[in-house]
């Protein structure tokens, strides 16, 4: 029997340290992860520096709770990037915003919300400080709003109160309005938002789900709101929808 190979323990302490932090919808303190490895503060803490050193994780000046960091993210983020699933879904949107001259982006479900994996301007140049790792609003964006559509309420809900990068309001989210509007989501399998958040910009985002019927990424477009008009949209929903439809083996 070929042995096991020798690693390094301080390594694989950081990695449980890594794991147990990115298993939690919610920023850890020092006593939380210390405990969830059943081990002395003074123990982890000198793991948390060298870790926040590298970029794997950050602390919140305030709270002085940890969280992954820019380089957890981009790791992240490369690795859902490398999916077959994000892979055929760029491919997909690569072609659409080619062949329409609009600009395009593919977005997966984190602990923080949707965030882009995937964004090019095929289309205007349109300076919005939009790029890969961008999080979306779950209540004023179209793409966000398809995610809340599929994605258990209480889940979101528990996204809004961390309010790590937007600044939903809860209340709105949990509205019988605001479920509504995401029941007509579901229903017409698209998701569109006119100049908001955005007041120039619109746009409109299709689910791709798996074999078990989850969504696990959106396909999206961005589109000056005032160059297109209703039959236009319409149409442009109907072919993004049927392509959303195509990436997830033809279901729904």
């Amino acid at each position: 029997m070929k042995a096991e190979p020798r690693g390094i323990q301080s390594v694989e302490v950081a990695g449980h340290i890594l794991r147990t932090i990115a298993e939690q919808s919610r920023p850890l303190s020092l006593t939380d992860i210390a405990e969830r490895l059943d081990s002395a503060p003074a123990q982890i803490f000198s793991y948390l520096v060298s870790l926040e050193r590298t970029g794997l994780l950050k602390r919140d000046p305030v709270t002085q709770k940890y969280e992954p960091g820019s380089l957890s993210l981009r790791l992240g983020m490369d690795a859902l990037y490398d999916s077959p699933g994000a892979r055929a879904a760029i491919a997909t949107m690569k072609s659409w915003g080619q062949k329409e001259q609009l600009n395009v982006f593919v977005s997966v479900w984190t602990r923080f919300g949707p965030v882009v994996i995937f964004y090019r301007e095929y289309g205007q140049v349109m300076n919005l400080g939009f790029k890969q790792g961008a999080v979306f609003s779950l209540t004023r964006t179209a793409t966000g709003k398809l995610f809340a559509a599929w994605t258990p309420q209480e889940k979101c809900d528990a996204v809004i109160q961390q309010q790590t990068f937007t600044h939903d309001d809860r209340a709105l989210f949990n509205s019988a309005a605001f479920q509504q509007t995401l029941g007509e989501i579901r229903e017409q399998g698209v998701s569109l938002s006119r100049g908001v958040p955005t007041p120039s910009v619109s746009a409109l985002a299709a689910p791709v789900f798996d074999g078990e019927g989850n969504m696990v990424l959106a396909i999206s477009v961005l589109f000056p709101a005032d160059r297109l008009d209703e039959p236009t949209i319409a149409a442009l929903g109907d072919r993004l929808r049927a392509s959303a439809r195509a990436l997830s083996g033809g279901a729904r």
